[in-house]
This record gives structure tokens, sequence and C-alpha cells, in this order.
């Protein structure tokens, strides 16, 4: 399947939706053309929609918003973002002759390639409001676009969104300023739209939008170009305060919280860490160390481990020696000098070796870590976190894994330099 990514692992909605075109070298005819190149998984993912599809885990499955007659009646009118013109079109085509879409009145509103005709998007959206009619709870419609009437248009029948379009480096703006098309309040006829929903396919990317946003916001508070993972956390629950994440796999619906998305944004790098056993510089919190190394205190620290015989200890162990750098570390940094370096470039150089031997230091109490998760039910879960880390390892278990002369108390001093979502997640991978 090309419409996953193997590299990033998120779904291409691209790829999924990609219609024949008639320069198509792989057009197997021309009454192909302007169909759907999996058209089988597209027609599975409408089924699926509507509680059709038999999949196992959907058999006897109420949570998908088609999938029964009481959430067809709420989802009488609602849009669908989709990639672009031709597929839009496509998909009008497959809806109208499906078991249950087809009683929808199904409105492209993307167009049909004709720029001129295209551009009149009062046009649209008086035919919108012409088939949605003057009493919105006795007809349904399904209003396909892929951009149009998501600015600037208030259409107050829609109660949900459909992102079938975009990817990883979808705007969060962008995002959010279609989403928020169908808050819009709205009753008639005795019935009061208190909730509006977005369906988005593409679980990691939506969390995504809700991760960049409250890091964008941050940064604009503190007034620069860094984040903060405390008020990144404060405006993400914020966030779902207003509008509520439900991640649903299967039959199981469950409330995402800020725990979960942090953890779900960085499941890649958690993977990558767990399976480096620590040995990772993902695991770090780049900007904690960036602007806020303590380098007294990791210089402290690293005598003390510099004294141990940690030589002898496995090779993910990092030895330092008495000036706080490994010797490989040692002949790395010997550069040859071309030209005389400025103040600036000297200041700059000084803080990235310090960075680097920070790292060193931490890296060589990271990990030990996983010796003591490994297989430890018995005294961690997976509600363990790192402000409680030193009381739930036991005295024996960090005396005969930790580096010789670190204590529980320095690493509750250096904790602040690791990315508590990855340590934690990679800890549960590995536990």
């Amino acid at each position: 399947m090309d419409y996953i990514s193997t590299k990033d692992l998120y779904f291409n909605f691209t790829q999924f939706f990609k219609v024949y075109t008639k320069d198509d070298p792989f057009l197997p005819s021309q009454e192909h053309i302007g169909k759907f190149i999996n058209q089988k998984d597209v027609k599975a993912f409408l089924d699926l929609l509507v509680g059709q599809y038999n999949l196992k885990e959907t058999k006897n499955n109420t949570n998908y918003p088609f999938s029964t007659e009481e959430f067809r009646e709420y989802f009488k009118h609602t849009l669908w973002m989709l990639p672009g013109v031709k597929e839009a079109k496509a998909l009008a085509d497959l809806l109208k002759k499906h078991e249950i879409f087809s009683l929808f009145e199904i409105i492209n509103v993307a167009g049909d390639g004709d720029e001129k005709a295209d551009r009149l998007e009062k046009k649209h959206l008086d035919n919108l409001n012409a088939h949605i009619g003057n009493d919105p709870s006795k007809t349904r419609t399904i209003t396909l676009s892929c951009g149009r009437l998501t600015t600037g248009v208030t259409v107050r029948p829609w109660t949900g969104v459909f992102m079938l379009y975009g990817g990883q480096n979808t705007s969060a703006i962008s995002y959010l300023q279609t989403i928020f098309r169908v808050q819009s309040p709205w009753q008639v006829n005795g019935f009061i739209k208190e909730q509006a929903y977005v369906f988005d396919f593409s679980p990691d990317r939506a969390l995504k939008i809700v991760y960049d946003m409250a890091s964008n916001k941050t940064a604009n508070l503190l007034n620069n170009n860094r984040s903060n993972d405390k008020l990144v956390e404060e405006n993400i629950t914020k966030f779902l305060k207003f509008c509520p994440v439900i991640a649903i796999k299967g039959s199981i619906m469950k409330n995402a919280d800020v725990k979960y998305i942090l953890s779900e944004i960085k499941r890649s790098l958690i993977n990558r860490v767990a399976s480096n056993s620590f040995d990772d510089d993902r695991i770090f919190s780049k900007e904690n160390i960036e602007f806020d190394l303590d380098l007294e205190l990791i210089t402290r620290i690293g005598n003390t481990i510099s004294k141990s015989s940690i030589r002898n200890k496995p090779k993910t162990s990092i030895v330092i020696n008495q000036n706080n750098i490994s010797e490989n570390e040692t002949v790395n940094s010997l550069e040859i000098i071309k030209h005389p370096k400025t103040e600036e470039e000297k200041a700059r150089n000084q803080r990235l070796k310090e960075i680097r031997n920070s790292k060193l230091v931490l890296r060589s109490i990271a990990v030990r870590f996983p010796l003591m998760f490994y297989g430890k039910d018995d005294y961690l879960d997976e509600n363990f976190d790192l402000s409680n880390l030193t009381e739930l390892i036991k005295d024996d278990f960090w005396e005969e894994f930790m580096p010789k002369g670190v204590t529980k108390q320095n690493f509750k001093e250096i904790k602040y330099y690791f990315d508590k979502t990855v340590f934690i997640g990679a800890g549960n991978n590995i536990r």
C-alpha cells in the first residue's frame, strides 16, 4: 500500500485518493480515467464509515459516523475535505452509487476544472444552501471540497467535517481554520446543535496539529523561538477542554489527554530510543539543555563518574576523564584551525562543546536505566514518572547498575535535561 509512509508511519491521503489520468503509464484502459487507482480500498473505506466493512474489530461496531440511523440523523449535513478536484469528482461518483451515501445529496464544490467558473464562491454557497433548504432537518447533504467554503463562510447545519487531505506537514492554522467551519451554533424544529465533530483518519497528523498549536502559542507568549514543556502541556489541556480529542481503535474509544497526545506525537522517537537502549540523543530535552544548562552541576556529577571504574562496563557506557570528555571525544574535538575565529565563533564553539560534553555525562547515566527497567513489572507500572522514579527503584538495584558515585539525588537534579515523554515511553517499551 503506497499510501502508507513507511518512513514516518503516516497516512498519505493524496496517494490513497489518487486517480488515473490519461497520461498515466499504468492506465489499464481509457475507461479507468478519472477513477481511483485504489478503487477497491476507497470503497472499503466508505463501507467502514457506515459499519458495513466486515472486519473483526468493526463487527457490531457503532462508533463510525454513519453506522447507525441515529448517527446518520445527526450527521445529515457534513463537509468532506479532499486532496484535489479530480479526487473530489471521483469520490462523488462513488458516493452517488453507494447504498447508504446515495441517500445524501452529494454537493461537489471542488469544481470541475473550469478555473473561471470555479472562482465563483458565492455561486457554490448558494447552490449548497438551496440543496440544504429552509428546513435542513428534512434534507441530507455531503459537501466535497478541496478548500472552497472553508474561509469567511458559515454553513450552520454542518455538524461534522471529514479531513481526508493533507499529511504530516499540514499547517495547524489552515487545519484549525477548516474544522472550525462546523462549530457555528444552530437550531431548527427543536434540534439544537450542541456539538460538532472532526473526523481525521490520520491520527498522528491530528495530534501533531494540537501539539503544534500549543507549541506556537507558547513560543508567542514567551516572545522567542523556544518552547516550554510545562506551558505546552497547559495549552494542550486548555485546548482539550474546548475541543476534546477522542481516539477510536476498532470498537474502543479513548479520550486523548495530554500524556496520550505527547506520547503519540513522540512515538517514533520513543521506539528509537528504546531500541538503542537509551544510548540516543533523542532522549534529551533539547531546549532545556540548550537554554538552561547548569554546567557546574553537570561538571560536578561528571567528575564523580570519572573516578569510578565504568571503563570496564559495556560499550554503551561513556568514559569521562578529568576534563569531562571521553577519549574519543578528545580526538574529535581537535580541529585544524585554518583561519582566526571571531569572538562570536569562539563563544559559539565553546557552548557547543559544553553541551556535547554535558550530554556525555547524562548519557552515561541514562544507558543504565534499561537494565533496571527490563522485566520489572513488580515495582514499575505504566504510570511511573521522572518525579517518582527514584522512589520506585530499589536502593540495591540503583547501586548495582548506576555508575559508582551517582546517587538518586544526582538524578533528581538532572532529570530536567531528559525529555520526560520520551524517557517514560521508552522505559515502558523496555519494561
